[in-house]
């Protein structure tokens, strides 16, 4: 009995012991844990969530268009050259041209050259080398290119939208006999160009949204009183309309099928390949005081329902939407905002900015007059 009872008293105190031992690891460990967490968490603080990896200088940039068959390249237009740029800023190639009227569109690994005032229109691959060309076709505006093998553009009088393949050869032309045309779109699969026709008279504002076939045949039209709708998307069946005043969805076959009031300024809109449409509208009280104003980043899906909407402070000029990625401008200020409207970062830059374009899915180029910054995205 007394062996066993001093064995118990052992073994007690040993749990006791072994009980301290234990607690001051688990202090020792915590706090360990504790400032490595602090540390790691105070070097993402500061590290920078935008860095400028590079800047190029230019001479007299005229136009930028940065998509190719890997979205990692640029092509950027002077007044004597075209040159295309890698997603960090180095030059891979250039090519002289004599024009400085150009536009430029690609998509896949076609880009096109297109010479507003001649009408001359050029496809090269990626490394320059010209694969067709068409010349003289009129004055060009609004050249478009879509992912269903069709290059487009309407003529500067807004009367004329020509179709053409890849190949630039014709597909279709439709004459508008009546108003001016704010805004088309195309579909293979649906076999449709859908055209936003402004009508103007002396009583009435009027937007007629006319259907063709690719054969030039009118198959449908809707008329809209006392609305001007200047931006149309073809997402599927469904073709999303934006005016100042509303978004709303028809189908050629059903008609409307929803439609979003909006009663704010809309200062902003991206239309997104999925068929989201993200605004940014600020409130229209013109008594409010600027600070108190409420301004809103919001995103639609293609069926209408909203996303998200946030309320920012900030009163944006552009945004610049990739996946779930929106990077905003002001004069001389970068904002990053998630795929909630959550604002993760702002950057301040040195020079106001003229044009934003994504190149990669975490980098971008800034213009500011003549300069070229790339960002990346950590």
């Amino acid at each position: 009995m007394i062996i066993l009872a001093k064995a118990v008293k052992r073994r007690k105190g040993g749990g006791l012991l072994s009980l301290i031992v234990l607690i001051l690891i688990g202090v020792l460990v915590f706090k360990f844990t504790f400032i490595m967490n602090s540390a790691i968490g105070f070097l993402n603080f500061n590290k920078e969530a935008i860095e400028k990896i590079n800047v190029v200088e230019l001479e007299d940039v005229i136009d930028l268009n940065m998509y190719d068959s890997d979205g990692k390249n640029l092509y950027v237009v002077n007044s004597s050259k075209l040159e295309k740029y890698d997603e960090n800023g180095q030059v891979l190639w250039h090519k002289d041209i004599v024009n400085n009227n150009i536009i430029l569109k690609s998509m896949n690994e076609e880009t096109f050259i297109v010479d507003k005032n001649q009408g001359d229109i050029f496809k090269i691959d990626g490394d320059g080398k010209i694969l067709n060309s068409k010349y003289a076709l009129g004055n060009i505006d609004n050249f478009k290119v879509n992912e269903e093998s069709y290059c487009s553009f309407l003529s500067t009088d807004k009367k004329k939208i020509s179709v053409l393949n890849r190949d630039l050869e014709n597909v279709t032309e439709i004459e508008i006999n009546s108003g001016d045309v704010l805004d088309y779109d195309i579909s293979r699969e649906n076999n449709i160009v859908v055209v936003s026709v402004l009508d103007l008279n002396e009583s009435s504002v009027i937007t007629k949204i006319v259907v063709f076939d690719l054969d030039g045949k009118m198959v449908g039209a809707f008329n809209y009183n006392n609305r001007i709708l200047y931006k149309l998307n073809i997402k599927g069946d469904k073709v999303i309309a934006l005016g100042d005043d509303i978004l709303f969805s028809f189908t050629i076959k059903d008609g409307d099928q929803w439609e979003n009031r909006i009663t704010e300024d809309l200062v902003a809109q991206e239309f997104l390949p999925n068929g989201d449409v993200t605004l940014f509208l600020r409130e229209k009280e013109a008594d409010l005081v600027e600070s108190k104003m409420i301004k809103s980043l919001v995103t639609y899906d293609v069926d209408g329902n909203e996303k998200y909407r946030s309320e920012i402070t900030d009163d944006l000029l552009a945004i610049y939407t990739l996946n779930d990625i929106t990077v905003a401008t002001l004069d001389k200020e970068l904002l990053i905002f998630d795929g909630q409207g959550k604002l993760l970062s702002r950057k301040s830059v040195s020079d106001k900015i003229d044009d934003l374009r994504w190149i990669s899915k975490n980098k971008f180029v800034v213009r500011s007059g003549q300069n070229l910054n790339f960002y990346k995205l950590n």
